[in-house]
């Protein structure tokens, strides 16, 4: 009696896939040392040193996870100026609007720590090197992001302000 046995894993099939499994490794390991290196060469060509650059970059990612609530915002969806009642079993119960809660709040990686470098630089620029042309450049490109942003910005309902 004759047979067929069809073997699917192919050697050439194996080593690609084992190959595959090594590029995915490799890249997981080597990417973040990439990012880290041009983080650190660029906060190094800025004036910090390569321990403040690591520390900074560890910040910001550790911060990323931290929301420092600023004020919640209620508002109630457009309801008829009634309220609502529901009968259960002869018994009334009153169906009360939902209430929509949103938080406003400033992220520490994304945010605040930016924020503290850029005073940081404006003011080693500024106090350190004299340089006001550089402040009064500074304070043009904030007017022009802020004026920019001010006109492309639009709220979108469930999502917030979004900008394109």
């Amino acid at each position: 009696m004759d047979r067929v046995v069809f073997n699917p894993f192919s050697p050439l099939l194996i080593i690609i896939f084992l190959g595959l499994i090594g590029l995915f490794i490799f890249a997981v390991l080597i990417f973040p040392l990439i990012f880290v290196t041009a983080v650190g060469a660029t906060f190094t060509r800025l004036g910090f040193s390569w321990q403040q650059a690591l520390l900074i970059l560890f910040l910001t990612l550790a911060g990323s996870f931290i929301n420092i609530p600023i004020k919640t915002l209620e508002s109630r969806p457009a309801a008829p100026e009634y309220d609502r009642y529901i009968s259960i079993y002869g018994r009334l119960y009153h169906i009360s609007r939902p209430v929509q809660r949103t938080v406003l709040a400033v992220n520490v990686g994304g945010a605040l720590i930016p924020v503290v470098i850029s005073l940081y630089l404006l003011y080693e620029s500024v106090v350190i090197g004299e340089g006001y042309l550089l402040f009064a450049l500074a304070l043009v490109g904030v007017a022009v992001v802020t004026v920019v942003t001010k006109l492309v910005a639009r709220p979108v309902p469930g999502l917030g302000i979004a900008t394109p």
